[in-house]
C-alpha cells in the first residue's frame, strides 16, 4: 500500500505484474511450472476474480490518472491530490495543504512533514514491491483467493467488485476493491481484519484520464516554510539474510501465522529503529524495536493508535520499545508477541 496510502495494493499488483512481463530467470521459471494449469477447475467468480486483479495490475503500469483520494482509517478522514504517471512515478498532497507531501520517482520515496520537520527518505517502494510480492500468484493458488462478489457503479463509471480474502485456515486481512470495467484503475479500496472491523477504506473522485502532468514534480520535496528539514534515512533489506549477513540482529517470534514468509528488514536513525517485516501476500505483519537514547520504562503491553491509521500492539522492556502491528486477530497478536524472542 501507489504512493504511502494506496500503496499497499498498488505495490501487491506490481508485482504480480513483474512476474507476468518481466524477464525470465530460474525463479520465475519455477514460479510458472509451479502455475501451469494456474484457473482450472476454479469456480467462475474466482477466474473473474483473478481476471480482474490482472486488469487492475496493468492499468497501475499503463494508465497515468490524477484524482482527489479520500482516506479513512481509525484516526479519521484525510483528503489528498494524487497525481500517478507510471513511468515517471507519484505525487500526493494532503488537502488543506500543510506541506505533507509524497512522492515517489521509482528510485527514491520521500515523505515531508513540514509539521514535524521532517524528510523521510528510502527506495521507491514502486520499485520494492516486484521484488516483495513475487510470491503473490502463487499464494493466491495456495492461501489467498480472488473473488468477483458484485459489480456496482462510480461516477457513472460501470465497475466489478474483486475481494481478495484468505483461504480456509489461513489469517490475514481481506481486501476488496472496485475495479473500473473501462480502464482497469482501482476507483475504491477497502480493508478489513480478521475481527471484521475496517483498517482503511479510500476512493477516488473527480478522476481525469491520461492527463498532462508535464509540470508534475516527482522530485525530493523542499521545505515551504524556509526551515531545515531533519532528514530522516531508511535501509531496506530485501531479505532476512541479507540484513543478517551485514550485522543486523533479527528477534524471531517462535509462533507466526500459517501462510506468512520473511520479507524484508528496514533501518532507520542509525539502527535505532528496526523494523522487520512478514507476509502473505495481501497481509503484512510488522515487528519494530526501537531503542532511545534514554532508557525507557517497563509498561504493561496495550493495544494503541499508531501512525497511519494503525493499531499496534506496543510495550517497553530493558530499554527498548517494542511495536508489533498486522491486521489480525487480537489473541493472534498478543500470542506473536509473546513468543518474541
Amino acid at each position: 500500500m501507489l504512493v504511502r496510502l494506496l500503496l499497499p495494493c498498488a505495490m501487491m499488483l506490481c508485482g504480480l505484474s513483474a512476474i507476468a512481463q518481466g524477464p525470465g530467470d530460474d525463479g520465475a521459471k519455477g514460479k510458472r511450472e509451479h502455475l501451469r494449469g494456474f484457473g482450472a477447475g476454479l469456480p467462475r467468480e474466482e477466474k473473474e476474480g483473478r481476471n480482474g486483479l490482472f486488469r487492475m495490475m496493468r492499468a497501475l503500469q499503463t494508465v497515468s490518472f490524477s484524482a482527489r483520494e479520500v482516506v479513512t482509517s481509525f484516526r479519521g478522514t484525510v483528503e489528498f491530490d494524487v497525481w500517478v504517471d507510471p513511468k515517471k512515478g507519484s505525487r500526493r498532497e494532503s488537502i488543506p495543504r500543510n506541506g505533507d507531501v509524497m512522492v515517489d520517482n521509482l528510485e527514491h520515496w520521500w515523505m515531508m512533514s513540514s509539521r514535524m520537520g521532517r524528510l523521510t527518505e528510502r527506495p521507491s517502494l514502486q520499485a520494492q514491491a516486484a521484488d516483495r510480492y513475487k510470491e503473490l500468484i502463487v499464494q493466491l493458488k495456495d492461501t489467498l483467493k480472488a473473488t468477483k462478489t458484485g459489480e456496482d457503479t462510480i461516477d457513472d463509471r460501470p465497475v466489478d467488485i474483486i475481494l481478495v480474502s484468505p483461504r480456509l485456515n489461513t489469517m490475514g486481512l481481506s481486501q476488496k476493491f472496485w475495479v473500473d470495467r473501462e480502464t482497469g484503475m482501482q476507483l475504491k479500496a477497502e480493508e478489513r481484519d480478521t475481527n471484521g472491523r475496517v483498517m482503511r477504506a479510500s476512493y477516488l473522485m473527480s478522476v481525469k484520464i491520461r492527463p498532462d502532468l508535464n509540470d508534475i514534480d516527482f522530485s525530493e520535496p523542499k521545505s515551504t516554510t524556509g526551515k531545515a528539514l531533519r532528514k530522516d534515512v531508511r535501509t531496506t533489506f530485501t531479505s532476512f539474510s541479507e540484513a543478517e549477513k551485514s550485522g543486523i540482529i533479527i528477534h524471531y517470534p517462535s509462533f507466526i501465522p500459517r501462510g506468512f514468509t520473511p520479507q524484508s528488514v528496514e533501518l532507520s536513525n542509525n539502527k535505532e529503529w528496526i523494523t522487520v517485516h512478514w507476509s502473505n501476500g495481501a497481509t503484512v505483519l510488522s515487528y519494530s524495536r526501537i531503542t532511545n537514547r534514554r532508557p525507557t520504562p517497563s509498561t504493561e503491553p496495550a493495544f494503541k493508535s499508531v501512525p497511519g491509521g494503525r493499531r499496534g500492539y506496543i510495550w517497553n522492556a530493558d530499554g527498548v520499545m517494542h511495536v508489533l502491528i498486522a491486521p489480525l486477530r487480537d489473541e493472534i497478536i498478543v500470542k506473536i508477541a509473546q513468543s518474541i524472542r
